[in-house]
């Protein structure tokens, strides 16, 4: 009987190993910047879709009569006059927040004149988005001109 001997190993040698896992480095780095880029859209998505629903609500309040001092309004009736503007802040969940939880801040200015309201909303982000640097980022603004009744 002949026996022969093979002494070759099957599997990875170390400096393909090294490789790999430096490729699948590289590779996941733009997977987590990707991940956290759609993060970053989806909440500013959300944002601008509760801010301006806020924004049309108060609006159409305002329009309709309903003044910012005596309002039944839970938002109309909270918010406070600051350096010429209606302010009002929220939460993360867009609801009403005190000092220590806010996240976004919304200024009013209301201009009369000749018959018409001049409404102008204004959201601003206080915190940075994820891996971001920017605070008070602009959410939305909206402008709308309306008849006094």
């Amino acid at each position: 009987e002949v026996y022969i001997l093979n002494n070759k190993n099957k599997g990875f040698t170390l400096a393909e190993m090294i490789i790999s896992v430096a490729i699948l480095s590289v590779v996941s780095i733009y997977i987590l910047q990707m991940f956290l880029a759609t993060k970053n859209l989806s909440i500013k998505s959300y944002e601008i879709d509760k801010s301006l629903r806020i924004s049309k609500n108060i609006i159409e309040l305002i329009s309709a009569g309903q003044g910012i001092e005596n309002s039944e309004d839970a938002l109309l009736s909270k918010m406070r006059f600051e350096d010429g503007a209606y302010k009002l802040d929220f939460d993360s969940n867009f609801d009403l927040a005190n000092e220590n939880n806010k996240l976004y801040t919304m200024t009013m200015s209301i201009k009369k004149e000749d018959g018409l309201n001049q409404i102008d909303i204004e959201f601003t982000r206080l915190k940075p988005y994820i891996m971001k640097n920017e605070s008070n980022v602009q959410i939305s603004s909206v402008s709308s001109t309306k008849r006094i009744q």
